[in-house]
């Protein structure tokens, strides 16, 4: 992956493919986006290319969106790390803002908001 240092970067992370491309496909205008189809993945990605924001799924296998948010946190500059999640599950919503998640998005969401509310956390 070729890192535009003008732009930030963006690491999404969704065990859906489909999701992970719309949105991939929906902000890579906006930022240099990589992404990873698990939290196993999104760790090593995220020590590699240390993202500027990350917007990950809360439902996953294996490391899911809470537990992941919480290693993010482990990495260095991980404390000040802005972590957008995604969720169909409004239970969910409540546990990710006690992890000091920067905002968090409903599935299904509007486009518009999305690319907003992730701009306004890098000033794109």
């Amino acid at each position: 992956m070729v890192v535009d240092l003008a732009r930030p970067t963006l690491l999404v992370v969704d065990d859906d493919p489909a999701i992970l491309g719309l949105v991939a496909s929906l902000l890579e205008d906006q930022f240099d986006v990589a992404c990873a189809s698990d939290g196993w993945e999104a760790l090593v990605i995220a020590a590699e290319v240390q993202p500027d924001v990350v917007l990950l799924d809360l439902m996953m296998p294996g490391i899911n969106g809470l537990t992941l948010t919480e290693e993010l946190r482990k990495l260095p500059r991980g404390r000040d790390l802005p972590v957008f999640v995604m969720t169909a599950h409004r239970g969910l919503q409540a546990e990710a803002e006690r992890l000091g998640v920067a905002g968090c998005f409903l599935k299904p969401f509007e486009p518009d908001v999305l690319i907003t509310g992730l701009a306004s956390a890098t000033k794109v």
